[in-house]
């Protein structure tokens, strides 16, 4: 079932709250868990959003201490023998490298880059958020996604949003079923990519960031994609600039869209905009369009 959502401002604000409202409006299409994508202004340097449970989280710390490529390291929060860390690293770090280093002591990493801030944990928008501070964190642009598991098991890392490793700043939300998935991720892994679960919507993340990084523009990297993937799906990706959703050709899986003076919502039901446009003044549209794009220059308030 699954639920997700996104909002484009139009000028820097509360993202964090405005997608935390989105999630609990949705929560009802899934609470097994839910998760962020937080888009603002790019940093120096990048940053890894990572989760370490167990002996990973004695011994993650002590590593990223002594890595000379971290500037510092944020213990967002800790839960029992969890750790919920945002690693800083400095001014040309090795991010894959990073990547490898954090993920060889048996943590996760769930989110990299410049612009993004990936927050997921298991429980509803409101729980994440009383967890995480989700509400406090600003920005330009997100994703939220609420999850109802029915081909992996209930675990934060199984939970979206993904990101395209090793590319930076690029992930997704998805709802349905991408059904030609198998035969995708056997050639991906031929060409040396590496995926850290078996969802479908992780491969959806680093087939476009691959495509991107091979010179096709955004929306024809989505328009490709909409074109070869099968199944009943609907995909929003994030990237620095904006968020773009892909369908598939039959329509099956909804997408609303609602503007007002203040920001561009859109997800997979009514609810999930209606909770942050004014209703009495936003324009709702259930556009056809397979492949829809949201910029973020493009509906800045000048």
């Amino acid at each position: 079932m699954c639920g997700l959502a996104g909002i484009v401002l139009k000028s820097p604000g509360a993202l964090g709250e405005f997608l935390v409202r989105q999630g609990q409006a949705i929560r009802h299409r899934g609470h097994d868990s839910t998760g962020f994508a937080l888009y603002g202004p790019p940093q120096a340097a990048p940053s890894l959003d990572v989760h370490a449970r167990g002996a990973a989280a004695v011994a993650l710390p002590v590593l990223l201490d002594g890595d000379g490529e971290v500037e510092s390291v944020d213990r967002r929060c800790a839960r029992g023998d969890e750790l919920f860390l945002r690693v800083n690293l400095t001014p040309g770090a090795d991010l894959a490298g990073a990547t490898e280093r954090v993920e060889a002591t048996g943590g996760w990493v769930h989110g990299a880059g410049t612009s993004v801030r990936v927050v997921k944990d298991l429980g509803d928008a409101a729980a994440v958020d009383a967890m995480h501070g989700v509400s406090a964190l600003g920005g330009t642009h997100g994703l939220v996604h609420c999850r109802l598991a029915t081909e992996s098991i209930v675990d934060v890392d199984y939970s979206h949003p993904f990101w395209a490793r090793p590319f930076p700043d690029v992930t997704v939300v998805h709802h349905g079923h991408i059904t030609n998935y198998d035969r995708l991720r056997r050639i991906m892994v031929g060409q040396g990519h590496r995926f850290a679960t078996g969802n479908d919507s992780e491969l959806a993340a680093v087939w476009l960031a691959e495509r991107m990084a091979a010179g096709l523009a955004f929306e024809e990297a989505l328009e490709e994609a909409a074109a070869t993937f099968d199944g009943t799906f609907l995909l929003l990706f994030g990237t620095p600039e904006g968020i773009g959703a892909a369908r598939d050709k039959y329509g099956a899986c909804p997408l609303v869209v609602a503007e007002d003076e203040h920001a561009i919502a859109f997800g997979s039901e009514a609810g999930a905009v209606l909770a942050v446009v004014d209703p009495a003044s936003a324009v709702v549209q259930m556009p056809e369009e397979e492949v829809v794009t949201w910029s973020v220059a493009s509906t800045a308030v000048r």
